[in-house]
């Protein structure tokens, strides 16, 4: 399965591939809603850490842990754009061997809307967007 993504600097990411884990971070003021996919469709369970250091610390050991668990060869982090409050997370990842993905909330909306056929945002939405 190849998707493509776009994005406004970079045009076209590469499509990720069979070899991929992709991560996602729901991040409010205070904390990260944090969940990852497998290409076999494995999925991380959610769970939620601070918007702060040791938080981000966590998520990156669950993405490592994970990524050698079923031995992928990259990983795609991606997070709504929300302000100040997506910094730490952008910060910490910057010198990770991670492509970080920004998405537009209208089309994480539209996606949950897809998912569960409500408009409605809640918490027990947030982080999976698959």
């Amino acid at each position: 399965m190849n998707i493509s993504i776009k994005t406004e600097e970079r045009g076209f990411v590469p499509s990720w591939r069979d070899n991929t884990l992709i991560a996602t971070a729901d991040i409010s003021k205070d904390t990260l809603v944090c969940y990852g996919r497998c290409p076999n469709g494995q999925e991380m369970r959610k769970f939620k850490v601070a918007n702060n250091l040791s938080g981000l610390k966590e998520f990156w050991a669950m993405i490592v842990l994970t990524q050698r668990k079923y031995n992928l060869s990259e990983v795609i982090v991606g997070f709504e754009s929300t302000g100040p409050y997506s910094e730490p997370l952008k910060n910490f990842m910057k010198d990770k061997a991670v492509k970080l993905v920004q998405v537009n909330p209208f089309h994480t909306k539209r996606v949950k809307e897809l998912t569960d056929n409500s408009p409605g945002k809640h918490k027990s939405k947030s982080g999976d967007t698959s």
